[in-house]
């Protein structure tokens, strides 16, 4: 089980940045698994009685497998450590004007290229879906939930987390507390002597930092075996770094300059945190509280998985709840405003929008329907224009942003396939099915 855990971890890993090719690309399934049932955790008896049988036991050994992930996912409080993110005050309200979406069908390309009409409720089953939320001018006007979720059930969201962190360091540098134009090692000493060393704030939010971190599995001597176990989530027994802070100074070789092509890594957001809490003097959980969640009015707190050093784990712990998750996607929508006040200053939204450099985006080899976007500060640019973008994580966590079309999509799923690759197409597909009957185009 060891072996195969690890294998999940690491291919968790390497498909983070699913919107590109590059390196991590060569590894994604160019074909898909034998067809998996879609996932009820609690019909199928998964972490169900007292104890639950042997083999429907999920534990830290096999949480990221297959299909105890239906359970895991949900779960990650009864599996790892983890540190509160606090709501506070009144809850804002999400007024609910419910459509049905049976109407919608669009085309899809099978195996055999051929073309094929799907129907909604028949893309949510194929894609794995545990939960959709759909917001519309700021109403609800779609929300389900399947594999044993609730609307107060969290979720991993993987590295959607990273655009959270990527949000935190705008409103440090907005604040004057952090500026992207220094070193990385004005604020983490500790980097001197590594690849980070010559690597400014903005490099890492960029993900332009230039450092070699090989998130191939099938090398057994990729940083990403000894790395991968420095969160914390793997066997108990096996010999790791103690946390992130104690691994990424260990990296030392570099690919290109600071400040050249963009190039997704989950170390550069754990690199970027640690530069956060520093300039900061917060933990990532403590300041995502004060400056978002408590101001919000969200229903319940978040929860942040933290490694064996006891820090949030900036690249993917983040666990929270669809609606919650909604209203951070609709106050982003609103450039900062939501529930009649201002969160966070428009212009540390309107900075994230404008997108970064296309060139470095596209060194690292994207997918032909992505050649235009951009990386920025720990999200997705589409430069579209209906002025979308996105925040992704692997086995299936969305959040669509349209400005134009005053569309929030947020999506959670257990996808077997952990790279989002494997679904961009229907994604994209079905997220424009959609927006044309919002639209009434």
């Amino acid at each position: 089980m060891t072996k195969t855990f690890m294998k999940a971890l690491c291919v968790s890993l390497a498909f983070a940045g699913t919107v590109t090719a590059g390196a991590a690309l060569a590894q994604a399934p160019t074909t898909p698994p034998p067809p998996q049932p879609r996932l009820d955790w609690q019909k199928s008896g998964y972490n169900v009685g007292f104890p639950a049988p042997a083999d429907k036991r999920v534990t830290r050994d096999n949480a990221l497998v297959y299909p105890y992930t239906g359970w895991s996912y949900q779960h990650v409080r009864e599996l790892f450590p983890t540190r509160s993110v606090a709501r506070g005050g009144p809850v804002s309200p999400l007024p609910s004007q419910p459509i049905s979406l049976d109407d919608v069908t669009f085309n899809v390309m099978d195996l055999g290229g051929n073309r094929r009409p799907i129907r909604w409720a028949e893309f949510e089953a194929e894609t794995h879906t545990d939960a959709m939320l759909v917001l519309h001018k700021g109403k609800i006007v779609y929300e389900r939930y399947a594999n044993g979720m609730r609307p107060e059930s969290q979720h991993l969201l993987f590295s959607v987390t990273k655009s959270f962190v990527g949000l935190m360091a705008e409103l440090l540098i907005h604040d004057g507390k952090l500026d992207e134009t220094a070193k990385v090692t004005t604020y983490v000493p500790e980097l001197a002597g590594s690849a980070w060393e010559t690597a400014t704030v903005r490099d890492l939010m960029d993900m332009r930092d230039g450092v070699s971190f090989d998130e191939n599995y099938a090398n057994p001597n990729a940083e990403i075996h000894r790395y991968a176990l420095a969160w914390g989530w793997g066997p108990a027994n096996m010999p790791a770094p103690k946390g992130v802070y104690e691994a990424l100074p260990t990296l030392k070789t570099r690919f290109a300059d600071s400040g050249g092509p963009f190039r997704y890594r989950s170390a550069a957001t754990d690199a970027l945190g640690w530069v956060i809490v520093r300039a900061s003097g917060q933990s990532l959980a403590s300041l995502v509280s004060e400056r978002v969640w408590k101001k919000l009015g969200v229903e319940h707190d978040a929860t942040w998985a933290i490694d064996p050093a006891g820090q949030e784990i900036a690249a993917a712990g983040l666990n929270v709840t669809a609606r919650d998750l909604a209203r951070l996607g609709e106050m982003l929508r609103q450039d900062g405003r939501f529930n009649g006040q201002q969160i966070i200053p428009a212009a540390v939204v309107q900075k994230i929008k404008a997108g970064g450099d296309n060139a470095a985006f596209r060194a690292s080899n994207p997918i032909p329907a992505r050649l235009n976007w951009s990386y920025r500060s720990q999200f997705w640019i589409s430069h579209d224009a209906n002025q979308s973008f996105n925040l992704f994580g692997v086995a299936g966590q969305r959040v669509y942003i349209d400005p134009k079309n005053q569309i929030v999509i947020v999506r959670f799923g257990s996808h077997p396939v952990l790279s989002n690759l494997f679904t961009a197409a229907i994604h994209d597909a079905a997220f424009g099915a959609l927006t044309t009957k919002l639209t009434g185009r």
